[in-house]
C-alpha cells in the first residue's frame, strides 16, 4: 500500500471503508497496490496478503472475459463486466466487476476496481432458465416469473392456449394480460402461505376467448426463506367446466319450471326432511311462509302445517302415512279439501338402481275438471306426451355423458403430457440436477431395495415428511406405502423395466390417504443404477369424479320430476319431430294454437303461417327463419325476439324464444324444442325505460372520459402525449366519430389542430379554421373562440353556418357537433371539437359535464406547461448550485494554500525592515522612520489576516471527529483564553447552566471565544456584560450570546458574516473582519445555524443552533 499516494488513501479511505463491496487499487501490470476491508472479507485474504498476490492471485486467468475486458481498458480507460475470481480456500466464484483509471499525484497511471459477488444471482438466473427448459414441452401454459411477479418465460403450451408471442407477454403480469377473474367456485389462495396454490380461475386468451383453466402456483426459493420467483401453469377446464354449467342449468331450468306451475309440488328427502316445494302449495294449502322458509323442515311438521286443509284431516294423514310406508307410486287420487275442492293427488317414489332418493307428492285442483269428463282423456294424452318428453330428455342426458367422457379424456392426455415432461428429465444428467428440486411434479430416487437417495421439494409436501427425514430410508419403513403396493410395485419394474400410470394409495406423516399415478423409470447415477419415480397427486381429480357421478344421478332424478310437471309451465314448450310435425305442446302453447286460424294447428307450417311474423328490426320473417326450423338444421337459439301479429284476433305480440335441436346418440336430429315466452307487457316497460337508461349511460361514459383524462394528466410526460391522449379516451368512453383540439394563432386568428382521435381521414388537413368575422369564422369552432362560451351544431345538413365544412363531414358520416373554449386567466387559446354520427345528440346534463371534461383539459395544458417551465428553472438552479459548491471549494482551497505561502514572505519582509531601521536607526530622517512603522505595522496587519484565513480554512478543510462535550467546561477555557481582555475591560460573563453536546471541543471554544471577543471588542459606555443562555427546542439546542455594546445597524445584520466585512476603520477598532465568518463555519459544520438580533446602540444578541443527535459522527 506504500505505493499509493498518501494523500490520496486519507482522501477517500472513509469512502473505501464505508462500501459495501470489495475495492482494489491496481497498476496496469497487475499490481494490487491497496485492498479494503470489504475486500479481505470476499476472498479471505488479509489486506497485504492480497497486495502481495497481485491480480493472478485472485482472477482466473483462463476466463476469457478477462482478455476483453484488459483490451477494453486500454480503449476507453475504464470497463465493466463480469469474471471469475478465486478466493482463498480455491472457491470460484463470478464477480461483476467495474473499473475507471486514473493518475495519482505522481502523474503514475492506477485503475479503480470495485468487485460484487453475484453468485446467488447467476443460481437464480440458471435456476430459472432450466425450470423453463423442463417445461418446454408441456402441453398447459407455463409461466415463469420474476419475484416481482412479472413474465420472463413462457412456453409453447402458454403460446398455444393465449395466442400471444414472447415479446408480447416479456415482462407483463400474467393476471392483467389474461385478465383473471377469480371469482368462481373455489376461492383464491395467497402462494406465500405454503410455497403453492391451485385455483379455478376464468381467463381471456389474445383473441378475447373466454377460457375456465386451473392455475397452480409455485414459489421458486433459493433456501428457506428467500423468493427468487414463481411458475404459474394453466391446465385448460374448460370443457369440463361447460358440461357442469349444463347440468347446472339444467336444475336451474328445472326449478324454474316447478317455481311457476299451477300444480303444488312438495319433494321430500330419503331422511324425511323437506327438499322443495313451489309457491302453488303455499297458496293452495294457506301456508303463510315462503318456500325458502320451509325447506329443511321434517315432513312430520308439514303434514301439522297442512293437515286441516283437507275435510277429514285424520283419514288423510292416515292415508299419508299408508302411501308413504309401501312407497309405491299412486296417481290420479282424488281428495277432497276442506272448501269442498276436488284436487287429484299424485305420489312419485324416486328410486334409482334399486335405491331410494326420496318421493315426490303432487297436487292438482280438479274441482273444474269434474264438471267435464273429458278432460280425464286430456290428463291420458298429457301423460303420453310427458312419456315422450322423459324419452328426448335422456338423449339430451346423453349427451351430457358423453361431455363428461370428453372431460375425463382431456384429463388422462394432460396426465400424459406431464409424463412426456418428466422423460425429457433424462436427456441431461447435469441439467436433471439443477432442475430437480425446483420440478412442481413429487419426484423422488431410491435405490433398487428402496432407499431413497434423494426427494425433491414436491414430493416432501406431498408426504409431510421432510428431506432429511426420507433420505437413507424407505417408504415401506415409513409407513408411506403398505408392503403389498410396494411388491406390486417392485414386479412391474422388474418385469416391464418401468412403471407406468400405476395407481398407488400413499399416506403422509399426519396419516392422511393421498391417491397417486406412479411412473418410474431406471437410471444411471454416478455407476449405480437408481429407480426415478414421478407421483401425479390425483387425489381432488378422483374426488371430482365422484362428484360427477353424484351430479348424474341428481339429474336423471331431477329428470324424472321434470317430466312430471312440465305441462303446467307458464311458457309454451313446443316439440315436433324431424318432419316438423308437433308431437307435443303444453297448455300455454295450446292455447296459443286456439287463437289461430289454422286448417291443422298440429302442422308446424300450419302454425307459422297463421300468423304474420317479424324480427327484431322490423323485417319480415321468412318461415325458414322459425326457431323450430332453425333448430331442426342444428342451429341454437336462446332468448330469440320475434314480434308476431295473430290475423284472427289482431293481437300484437312481443315473443323470446329459446330453441334447440334434440339429438340422439348418434348425433342425428331427430326433432326439435322451443320454448316461448310471452313477453309483450315487459317490452312496453323496457322501450320506456331504455330511452332513460341510454342517456344515463352517455353520462357515465363522460365521467369515465373525466376520471381518465384526469389520470392522463397527473402522468402526463409532455403536452402532446397529454392532449392525444385525452381525444382518445373521449372517442373510446364516449362514443363519438371524431374530437380534435385546436390552438388559436393570434397572428393569422387561425386555429390550428394539433391533436384529435376517431374517423378523421384528412379532414382536418386542408379545412380552413379561423375565428375572424368571415364565412370560416362564423362556424362553431370560431364564433366559441370569439364569445368564449360552447357553441353547437344541431344538424350539419341544414345549418348554413356550417356550410364551408358540410360536403367534407357529410362524407365521414358527421351529423353534428359541439365545440368547447379551452380558457386560461380568462383568455381562450384553443377549443375542443366533438363530432357525432347522430342530429341533436347532446343533452344539457351531458353538455354540463362535457364543459367540465374541457375546464380539465384547459387546466391539464396550463399544468404541463407550468411544470415544464419549473423543471428548466429547477434544472438552472441546481447547475448554478453545482458551479457554487464548486467555486466555494476551490476557493477554500486557494485561501488555505495561499494564508500557508505568504507568511514566510511576509515575516521575512517585516524582519528585514525592523533589521534595516535598527542598523541604519542615526542614518534616516524622521520621515524614513515613520514610513518603516506604516510598513511593518502594515506587515504585521496583514500577517494577522493571514493568520485569520489559515484559521477559517483550516475550520472548513479538516475533518474532526464529534464526542460528548460539556458546555460549561467550553466557557470555562473560553474565559481563560480572554481573561485579559475580560480584565482589562471589567467584563461581566453571565450564564446558568449549560447542556452537553455532540461538537468538536476546541471548534466550541473558538466559537465562544470569538462571539465573545466580539461583544467586549464593541462595548458600549458602560461596562460588558454578556450572557450566555441555552433552551432545548426540539431536536436541538439553542444557545444565546447576548451583550450590551454598541449594537449593529440592521442594514449590516446579514453582511457580518461575510469573510473581510467590517463595519469600522482599523482607527475605530482592530480586526481583520473574518472573526464571525469563522463562526458561521463551525456552526454549519456542525449542521445548525445562525444568525444575529440587534439595534444601533441597543446591544447584539447572537444566536445559533446545534442538533442534539447529529447525522454524522465526523465533521465533514
Amino acid at each position: 500500500m506504500s505505493d499509493v499516494s498518501k494523500e490520496f488513501l486519507i482522501n477517500y479511505r472513509t469512502i473505501f471503508k464505508s462500501s459495501p463491496d470489495a475495492v482494489i487499487i491496481t497498476l496496469p501490470d497487475g499490481t494490487i497496490s491497496y485492498a479494503n476491508s470489504a475486500a479481505e472479507k470476499l476472498f479471505g485474504y488479509t489486506q497485504r496478503e492480497i497486495c502481495e498476490i497481485g491480480r493472478s492471485g485472485i482472477v482466473d486467468t483462463t476466463d476469457p472475459n478477462l482478455d476483453l475486458i484488459l483490451a477494453e481498458r486500454e480503449k476507453t480507460g475504464k470497463y465493466q463486466g463480469e469474471l471469475i475470481h478465486i478466493k482463498k480456500d480455491g472457491t470460484k466464484f463470478t464477480a461483476e466487476i467495474s473499473a475507471n483509471s486514473f493518475k495519482d499525484d505522481k502523474g503514475v497511471k492506477r485503475n479503480l476496481i470495485t468487485i460484487r459477488d453475484i453468485t446467488e444471482r447467476k443460481i437464480d438466473e440458471n435456476r430459472i432458465k432450466f425450470q423453463a427448459l423442463l417445461l418446454s414441452k408441456v402441453n398447459d401454459a407455463v409461466f415463469g416469473l420474476d419475484m416481482n411477479f412479472r413474465i420472463v418465460y413462457l412456453n409453447w403450451g402458454a403460446k398455444k392456449m393465449f395466442s400471444y408471442t414472447q415479446e408480447e407477454v416479456l415482462g407483463r403480469n400474467p393476471y392483467e394480460l389474461l385478465q383473471t377473474n377469480i371469482n368462481l367456485d373455489i376461492p383464491p389462495q395467497e402462494p406465500v402461505l405454503n410455497g403453492r396454490t391451485s385455483t379455478l380461475v376464468g381467463v381471456k386468451d389474445k383473441n378475447g376467448k373466454n377460457l375456465v383453466v386451473e392455475q397452480n402456483t409455485t414459489k421458486i426459493t433459493s433456501d428457506s426463506t428467500t423468493t427468487t420467483g414463481y411458475v404459474v401453469i394453466y391446465h385448460d377446464m374448460t370443457d369440463y367446466k361447460m358440461a357442469e354449467n349444463i347440468a347446472q342449468n339444467t336444475l336451474k331450468r328445472l326449478y324454474s319450471i316447478l317455481s311457476n306451475i299451477r300444480a303444488s309440488v312438495l319433494l321430500v328427502t330419503n331422511d324425511n326432511s323437506i327438499e322443495y316445494l313451489n309457491p302453488a302449495f303455499c297458496d293452495y294449502f294457506h301456508l303463510n311462509e315462503q318456500p325458502e322458509d320451509l325447506i329443511g323442515i321434517s315432513d312430520k311438521n308439514m303434514i301439522e302445517k297442512i293437515k286441516n286443509s283437507y275435510r277429514d284431516p285424520e283419514a288423510e294423514i292416515a292415508r299419508i302415512k299408508e302411501i308413504t310406508s309401501t312407497m309405491k307410486p299412486v296417481s290420479g287420487e282424488e281428495v277432497t279439501m276442506k272448501t269442498g275442492e276436488t284436487c287429484i293427488r299424485d305420489f312419485i317414489p324416486i328410486t334409482m338402481d334399486g335405491k331410494s332418493y326420496g318421493r315426490l307428492w303432487l297436487h292438482l285442483d280438479i274441482s273444474e275438471r269434474k264438471k267435464v269428463e273429458e278432460n280425464k282423456q286430456n290428463l291420458l294424452e298429457s301423460r303420453e306426451k310427458l312419456t315422450e318428453k322423459l324419452q328426448a330428455s335422456n338423449q339430451e342426458l346423453v349427451s351430457l355423458t358423453q361431455k363428461l367422457q370428453i372431460t375425463n379424456q382431456i384429463v388422462e392426455a394432460n396426465r400424459d403430457e406431464l409424463l412426456t415432461v418428466n422423460r425429457a428429465l433424462k436427456e441431461s444428467e447435469e441439467k436433471f440436477s439443477k432442475a430437480f428440486h425446483a420440478n412442481t411434479t413429487s419426484v423422488s430416487i431410491s435405490d433398487l431395495d428402496g432407499y431413497f437417495s434423494d426427494v425433491n421439494h414436491s414430493y416432501t409436501q406431498l408426504t409431510g415428511y421432510s428431506r432429511s427425514e426420507l433420505v437413507g430410508n424407505r417408504s415401506v419403513d415409513l409407513g408411506i406405502i403398505r408392503l403389498e403396493d410396494r411388491e406390486r410395485f417392485q414386479r412391474e419394474l422388474v418385469d416391464k423395466g418401468s412403471v407406468k400410470s400405476m395407481k398407488l394409495e400413499i399416506y403422509t406423516k399426519s396419516g392422511d390417504k393421498r391417491i397417486v399415478i406412479t411412473d418410474a423409470e431406471t437410471i444411471e447415477v454416478e455407476g449405480e443404477i437408481k429407480i426415478i419415480t414421478f407421483n401425479f397427486d390425483m387425489t381432488e381429480r378422483i374426488q371430482i369424479m365422484k362428484e360427477k357421478e353424484k351430479l348424474l344421478k341428481y339429474v336423471q332424478r331431477k329428470k324424472g320430476e321434470l317430466s312430471t310437471l312440465i305441462e303446467n309451465i307458464v311458457d309454451e314448450v313446443w316439440f315436433c319431430d324431424a318432419q316438423g310435425n308437433i308431437i307435443l305442446a303444453n297448455a300455454s302453447a295450446r292455447n296459443f294454437q286456439a287463437k289461430l286460424d289454422a286448417n291443422d294447428p298440429d302442422v308446424l307450417d300450419e302454425v307459422i303461417s297463421a300468423v304474420d311474423t317479424y324480427s327484431s328490426d322490423g323485417s319480415i320473417r321468412l318461415k325458414s327463419g322459425s326457431p323450430l326450423y332453425r333448430a331442426l338444421k342444428g342451429e341454437v337459439l336462446e332468448d330469440f325476439e320475434e314480434d308476431v301479429v295473430v290475423p284472427k284476433t289482431g293481437e300484437k305480440l312481443n315473443r323470446h324464444v329459446t330453441s334447440a335441436p334434440i339429438k340422439d346418440d348418434k348425433g342425428v336430429i331427430t326433432g326439435a324444442v322451443a320454448v316461448v315466452r310471452d313477453t309483450t307487457k315487459r317490452k312496453e316497460t323496457e322501450d320506456r325505460l331504455i330511452n332513460t337508461l341510454k342517456e344515463r349511460n352517455q353520462l357515465n361514459r363522460i365521467l369515465v372520459a373525466l376520471r381518465k383524462s384526469s389520470f392522463a394528466m397527473m402522468h402526463a410526460v409532455d403536452e402532446d402525449f397529454y392532449l392525444n391522449e385525452v381525444c382518445r379516451i373521449i372517442i373510446e368512453e364516449c362514443g363519438h366519430s371524431m374530437v380534435w383540439i385546436g390552438y388559436t394563432d393570434e397572428e393569422t386568428k387561425k386555429v390550428v389542430p394539433v391533436a384529435y382521435s376517431g374517423f378523421e381521414e384528412d379532414y382536418l388537413k386542408n379545412l380552413n379554421f379561423t375565428w375572424d368575422d368571415t364565412k370560416y369564422g362564423n362556424g362553431p369552432t370560431g364564433k366559441a373562440i370569439r364569445t368564449g362560451k360552447p357553441c353547437m351544431c344541431e344538424d350539419m345538413l341544414v345549418d348554413p353556418k356550417f356550410k364551408p365544412w358540410r360536403k367534407e363531414a357529410l362524407k365521414r358520416g358527421y351529423a353534428s357537433s359541439i365545440v368547447f373554449p379551452l380558457i386560461y386567466n380568462k383568455t381562450v387559446f384553443g377549443a375542443l371539437t366533438i363530432y357525432s354520427p347522430e342530429t341533436n345528440p347532446f343533452s344539457e346534463e351531458e353538455k354540463k359535464l362535457l364543459q367540465e371534461l374541457a375546464n380539465d383539459i384547459s387546466f391539464g395544458i396550463t399544468t404541463l406547461r407550468l411544470q415544464r417551465a419549473h423543471k428548466k428553472a429547477e434544472t438552472a438552479l441546481r447547475n448554478s448550485l453545482m458551479d457554487l459548491k464548486r467555486s466555494n471549494a476551490e476557493l477554500e482551497q486557494f485561501a488555505y494554500i495561499t494564508s500557508h505561502d505568504l507568511r514566510e514572505p511576509l515575516r521575512m519582509i517585516t524582519s528585514f525592515l525592523q533589521l534595516l531601521e535598527r542598523r541604519y536607526k542615526n542614518e534616516l530622517d524622521s520621515d524614513a522612520h515613520e514610513f518603516i512603522d506604516y510598513a511593518v505595522n502594515g506587515a504585521k496587519r496583514l500577517d494577522t489576516m493571514i493568520n485569520d484565513i489559515l484559521i477559517y480554512s483550516r475550520v472548513a478543510k479538516k475533518k474532526r471527529a464529534l464526542e460528548r462535550v460539556d458546555m460549561n467546561t467550553v466557557l470555562k477555557k473560553t474565559c481563560i483564553n480572554l481573561k485579559t481582555a475580560i480584565d482589562e475591560n471589567n467584563a461581566r460573563i453571565i450564564y446558568n447552566h449549560l447542556p452537553t453536546v455532540m461538537a468538536d471541543e476546541n471548534l466550541m471554544v473558538q466559537l465562544f471565544q470569538n462571539l465573545i471577543g466580539n461583544s467586549i471588542k464593541y462595548k458600549g459606555e458602560s461596562e460588558p456584560e454578556i450572557r450566555i443562555t441555552s433552551l432545548k427546542k426540539g431536536s436541538e439546542w439553542l444557545f444565546c450570546v447576548k451583550d450590551n455594546g454598541i449594537g449593529i445597524s440592521e442594514e449590516y445584520l446579514e453582511k457580518i458574516f461575510v469573510v473581510f466585512q467590517r463595519l469600522h476603520t482599523d482607527q475605530e477598532y482592530e480586526g481583520t473582519g473574518i472573526g464571525l465568518a469563522i463562526a458561521q463555519k463551525i456552526v454549519h459544520q456542525h449542521g445548525g445555524i445562525i444568525w444575529v438580533k440587534s439595534k444601533l446602540g441597543d446591544g447584539a444578541k447572537f444566536c445559533f443552533t446545534l442538533p442534539t443527535e447529529p447525522e454524522h459522527t465526523q465533521l465533514i
